[in-house]
């Protein structure tokens, strides 16, 4: 039997200056967030580092990953260096 790849995207929810946006996260490379312009996931917030976090599909989880931001980043409201994020949970970056 064939697995059905997962299909993950991050989307905007708290800043509604932002706009509703939604970013695909792709899973077949890292997923760098953060201000900088070669960044896949751009969010233009002075509350983000120029390189804020990293998102990585592996085995079908998403791995979500700080990279020594400023102002942290959160899985669940719970300030995270390293985590797995389930559909539906919340990602937060900066506070």
């Amino acid at each position: 039997s064939s697995l059905s790849q997962s299909q993950w995207s991050l989307q905007l929810a708290s800043d509604h200056s932002l706009g509703a946006r939604e970013f695909p996260i792709n899973s077949d490379t890292s997923n760098l967030v953060g201000r900088c312009a070669e960044a896949q996931i751009h969010i233009n917030s002075d509350a983000i580092s120029r390189q804020q976090a990293e998102l990585q599909v592996v085995q079908g989880k998403l791995l979500v990953r700080d990279l020594g931001s400023r102002n942290g980043t959160f899985l669940n409201d719970k300030k995270v260096n390293e985590g797995y994020a389930d559909p539906g949970d919340k990602i937060s970056f900066g506070k």
